[in-house]
């Protein structure tokens, strides 16, 4: 089977995991990846299934592997689909797959127009949350969905010790926002003080590192703690393996990125989440980690909270299910 594969492509340790993951399971199935920036792709050149910026085939399935991919709040996202809409033609696909999803609260009634108008292109969607799950079974009619937890909870990750050995910070940046300053001078102050009190070292882990932008955040943080030196930034570039065995070196870990919680979980580390999305908090719910809205912590508060940490053990997720479902909906007949 010719499958075209969409998904975000940005240098984002979690979409590149996730990417990973069904490539690399289906290698009996040629996938098929378009994008100007092909340095954007570095994490599917080693598949051999996989072929970059090359057309001319035909394709019998769309299959869109993403994660909150369907966000319209604020006038500049708005504007942007709504210009995509009008100058992109319309592909029709013989099948058409979404696999875990998730949705975001809507800022308005054009906001949830624009992701179901996008949403109804598909046959199969699976998602990973309950919340995002109920909206689908309410309003996209005309597809299958399923809901099991995060695809990455299905990745093999290796890890390098068995005790942690630094505090792991996952910072975020947000596009033109006014409040990352304050946000990453909680985090500077944060972690000096766990320096003080443990004296152990600390790594920064910039999640993205394409137009979200995260190394402006590590290093943003860097540069306003005071014991600097003892900082060190993991930088994501493609190599999930190698990253995920940086996150695995952490004894205690506190992320803003949804990903930063997964696989700190899959770990076993004691983790603390700084959250403004919804997904985040979902995720915190479900697995009954401490989770501190962005807008209100404090260095002291995040410190009370890691003290008081624990790790989550006995972790029952089916995340293997987006892949097992996925290869059950390829094997239909159209």
């Amino acid at each position: 089977m010719n499958i075209l594969l969409g998904g975000y492509f940005d240098k984002n340790f979690g979409d590149d995991a996730m990417h990973q993951m069904v490539v690399k399971n289906f290698p009996m199935h040629n996938f098929y990846v378009e994008c100007n920036q092909r340095e954007m792709l570095a994490h599917l050149e080693k598949y051999e299934n996989v072929h970059i910026n090359t057309q001319g085939c035909e394709i019998d399935m769309f299959l869109n592997v993403i994660g909150t991919g369907f966000l319209y709040n604020g006038k500049r996202s708005k504007t942007a689909k709504i210009l995509n809409m009008l100058t992109s033609k319309t592909k029709k696909y013989p099948k058409t797959a979404l696999v875990n999803c998730s949705l975001e609260n809507f800022d308005g009634k054009l906001s949830q127009w624009l992701t179901k108008y996008d949403l109804n292109k598909y046959d199969f969607i699976t998602c990973r949350d309950n919340k995002t799950y109920a909206y689908l079974t309410k309003n996209i009619k005309n597809a299958r969905i399923e809901m099991h937890n995060d695809i990455v909870f299905a990745q093999n990750f290796t890890s390098s010790y068995d005790n942690g050995e630094f505090l792991g910070i996952a910072p975020i940046r947000r596009l033109y926002s006014d409040t990352n300053f304050e946000y990453y001078r909680e985090m500077a102050k944060f972690a000096d003080n766990y320096i003080e009190k443990y004296n152990k070292r600390v790594r920064l882990f910039a999640f993205d590192s394409g137009i979200e932008n995260d190394i402006s955040a590590v290093l943003s943080v860097k540069s306003m703690m005071r014991y600097g030196s003892d900082a060190e930034l993991i930088i994501y570039n493609s190599d999930t393996e190698e990253f995920a065995k940086k996150i695995s070196e952490c004894e205690v870990f506190a992320g803003s990125r949804f990903h930063s919680i997964i696989i700190a979980l899959m770990f076993g580390i004691n983790t603390v989440a700084v959250y403004d999305n919804e997904k985040i908090k979902r995720l915190c719910n479900d697995f009954n980690i401490t989770g501190i809205k962005k807008s209100e912590f404090t260095h002291h508060e995040l410190m009370k909270c890691i003290e008081n940490s624990s790790k989550i053990s006995n972790l029952h997720y089916d995340a293997i299910e987006h892949i097992n479902s996925l290869s059950r909906f390829m094997m239909e007949q159209v």
